[in-house]
C-alpha cells in the first residue's frame, strides 16, 4: 500500500498545485505584469485583478489545455473581463518562458489604452474589436510579433478639438517587428497608412489622409497639417516611442 498511497498523494498534490507558484516560476517583471487576488490552482483558476504596466484591465480566468504538453508547452485558455473589456484567447508558454497568444478575440475600449498613447488621457474614444491569429510577447510583456486584424469602430477625437473620426481596420503581420496596414471603413476621412512597431517600442507611421467631407470637423483638423498635395491628400510621416 505504500506505493499506491504515495502515488495518490502525488496526484492530489499536482492537481491542487496553487496558481501563485506558476506565477513565481514565470517570474514576470512586476513593472509589466501583476496579478492580484489569485485563487484556484495552476490548472483552473482566476485573478481578481490583471495589471499590465500599471494599467488595471479587470479579472482574468484560466483553464489548462491538456493537449499542450504533447507539443512541449504549457497551454492555457484565458478570458479577461473588466467593464466593457471582454477578451478571450489561448496562451502558450514555452520552455524559454516566451508567451505566444493565439486566437485572441473580443472587444476593448480605446480608453483602456490611454497609458500607451502619445496623447493626453481621454483624447480618443471608440471600440477596438480584436481578431488576432497570434501575438508573441517579449519577457517584459511587449509584443514583438503579431498577425491578424484589429478594427476600430466609431472613433471620436476630443483633443485638441472635438471631431468624429469614423471607423478603421488594421491588418497585422510580422515584418521587421510588427507591421500594420491601416485603411478606413466608414467615416469622414480617407486613410491609407502603414505602422511599423519595433521590439524596442519605437514606431513609425507613414501614408496619407484626405477629407471626404470638406465641411466636417475632421476636415478642419487636417488644416493644422498644412497644405494638401495636388491630389487633396495630406502626408502622414511621424514616429515616436511607446
Amino acid at each position: 500500500w505504500l506505493i499506491p498511497g504515495r502515488l495518490a498523494y502525488l496526484i492530489v498534490l499536482v492537481a491542487t498545485f496553487p496558481a501563485a507558484y506558476l506565477l513565481h516560476w514565470l517570474k514576470p517583471d512586476p513593472r509589466s505584469l501583476q496579478l492580484g487576488a489569485i485563487s484556484g490552482n495552476v490548472w483552473s483558476g482566476q485573478a481578481g485583478q490583471l495589471v499590465i504596466q500599471g494599467v488595471p484591465l479587470g479579472r482574468v480566468g484560466w483553464h489548462f489545455d491538456w493537449r499542450a504538453p504533447w507539443s512541449g508547452k504549457l497551454g492555457y485558455r484565458l478570458h479577461v473581463q473588466g467593464g466593457t473589456l471582454n477578451v478571450a484567447g489561448r496562451a502558450d508558454i514555452g520552455r524559454n518562458r516566451q508567451i505566444v497568444l493565439r486566437t485572441v478575440t473580443g472587444r476593448l475600449p480605446v480608453s483602456r489604452l490611454d497609458h500607451w498613447m502619445p496623447l493626453p488621457s481621454n483624447s480618443v474614444d471608440g471600440l477596438l474589436q480584436l481578431n488576432l491569429r497570434s501575438v508573441t510577447l517579449a519577457s517584459n510583456g511587449f509584443p514583438i510579433a503579431a498577425s491578424g486584424q484589429i478594427r476600430l469602430s466609431d472613433a471620436n477625437l476630443h483633443w485638441p478639438e472635438s471631431a468624429a473620426l469614423g471607423s478603421y481596420q488594421m491588418d497585422l503581420q510580422t515584418a521587421n517587428g510588427i507591421a500594420g496596414q491601416i485603411k478606413d471603413t466608414r467615416g469622414p476621412l480617407a486613410v491609407a497608412a502603414r505602422v511599423q512597431l519595433q521590439a524596442n517600442g519605437r514606431y513609425t507611421v507613414s501614408g496619407s489622409v484626405a477629407a471626404r467631407d470638406k465641411t466636417s470637423a475632421a476636415a478642419k483638423l487636417l488644416g493644422y497639417m498644412g497644405s494638401p498635395g495636388a491630389d487633396g491628400k495630406y502626408p502622414l510621416n511621424f514616429n515616436g516611442q511607446l
